[in-house]
């Protein structure tokens, strides 16, 4: 019996162990207080405690649907469209006289308001067939002159001239260019031309001067003006057309630079120019000795010359030991101090040349070397020298090339030649 009751005690402490050990593994502190309770009595079994946390559950972020911005029109001004003018010289028309322009520049010839009766005479016929649609002269004078072109202008640099008849243009007259109505002030040159020849030089040919260079903004009209006083049989004054140029800004920047240092009296361009022998009153090289006629966007009106003497063009018969090239004038010039520029080309110029100014026919001396040389100077402006004229000319420019100062290959530039009147 005791090894009974032994038995049967181990067995009742064998299941109390285990049910102490599965209530802790079950359920941690909740579970020791099981075993406390059946220690001491009665099980009241008591739930555990939860504490309140916050999950955090995903969530569908809200859709967000972004569109474009509508595009707001906004009306910008654009400009009025110019119409085509009356006036435009039709491409490929050759001008007679021709004139020193740039190509393929536009140009345009203004009418006047000229009548032609009473103290007005119309020039037509073979008189005037060297100027489209011909033109009017007084030899009373005491008129006002206007010159309208017909449409407004676009935003651009021109240049403008008046045409110097060979018969009925004479004396010193001023002119005044207008941009909507209000006086224009030239970027370069000046509207105050010496026309005709004189009794010791007269004029060869109709010509056009220049009435200076001007910068437009878009849409501004564009007149001219002048006021004639008395004339006489022996000093007419003829209104013959104006002619205006488009110029490139290049153009108008490139004059602007020697603008600054004075008043660009006259522009003389290649060609203007002509080779010679030495000595006065010869005839004109032959027409293969006047030079091959190049393009480059750096010479004056996008062109320029060259004379090649190298080989035997030295040689007597054709050039002889030396040689000139002689830029005719344009109009006359008044009295005072003057200085003289020379376009280098850029290229095939390499020549040791000397320049004077001929005035009506004879050349001044102004006690300087007026040397340059040509291949230290190209594509740009070379100041030559100063001189004083002395009375009102006709001036033209002389450069004189000699073997003696070109021995080995020498290449002649001729591009145009610049005169400014200095200040006083």
């Amino acid at each position: 019996r005791k090894r009974k009751r032994l038995l049967i005690a181990f067995v009742v402490c064998m299941a109390l162990g285990l049910l102490f050990f599965g209530a802790v593994i079950y359920s941690g502190q909740s579970g020791l207080g099981f075993v406390a309770q059946v220690r001491g009595g009665t099980y009241t079994p008591t739930a555990p405690p939860i504490e309140a946390s916050a999950t955090i559950m995903p969530t569908q972020p809200a859709t967000v649907i972004t569109r474009p911005p509508t595009p707001v029109l906004v009306r910008t001004a654009k400009p009025t469209a110019i119409p085509t003018s009356g006036r435009l010289i039709a491409a490929g028309t050759v001008l007679v006289p021709a004139v020193d322009a740039e190509n393929p520049g536009q140009q345009w010839l203004l009418a006047n308001d000229a009548p032609s009766g009473g103290s007005w005479t119309a020039v037509s016929g073979a008189s005037a067939a060297d100027v489209p649609g011909g033109y009017s002269y007084t030899e009373l004078g005491n008129a006002t002159v206007t010159w309208t072109m017909d449409v407004p202008l676009n935003a651009g640099a021109y240049q403008l001239f008046v045409l110097d008849t060979l018969q009925y243009s004479t004396g010193v007259q001023e002119y005044e260019v207008l941009l909507d109505g209000a006086p224009a002030v030239a970027e370069a040159g000046s509207s105050l031309v010496i026309f005709g020849g004189s009794a010791a030089y007269p004029q060869p040919a109709a010509d056009w001067l220049s009435l200076g260079s001007y910068r437009v903004v878009q849409g501004q009209a564009l007149s001219v003006r002048t006021s004639v006083g008395a004339r006489s049989a022996d000093a007419p004054f003829a209104a013959g057309p104006i002619l205006m140029v488009a110029h490139s800004s290049t153009q108008l920047e490139r004059i602007g630079m020697l603008a600054g240092q004075g008043i660009v009296a006259s522009v003389l361009d290649d060609s203007r120019a002509a080779f010679y022998p030495m000595g006065m009153g010869a005839q004109p090289l032959s027409a293969d000795l006047q030079g091959m006629l190049l393009t480059d966007p750096l010479a004056w009106n996008g062109r320029f010359r060259s004379l090649d003497l190298s080989g035997d063009k030295w040689q007597p018969g054709r050039t002889g030991r030396s040689l000139r090239a002689d830029w005719r004038p344009a109009g006359r010039l008044q009295s005072g101090k003057y200085a003289l520029y020379a376009r280098i080309p850029q290229l095939h110029a390499s020549a040791a040349a000397r320049y004077d100014l001929i005035a009506d026919g004879q050349v001044i001396d102004n006690g300087q070397e007026n040397a340059v040389e040509q291949g230290e100077l190209n594509g740009q402006w070379a100041r030559v020298g100063t001189w004083f004229l002395p009375r009102e000319a006709a001036v033209g420019v002389r450069m004189t090339i000699t073997i003696e100062k070109n021995r080995g290959q020498c290449e002649i530039g001729v591009d145009a030649i610049v005169l400014l009147r200095l200040p006083d």
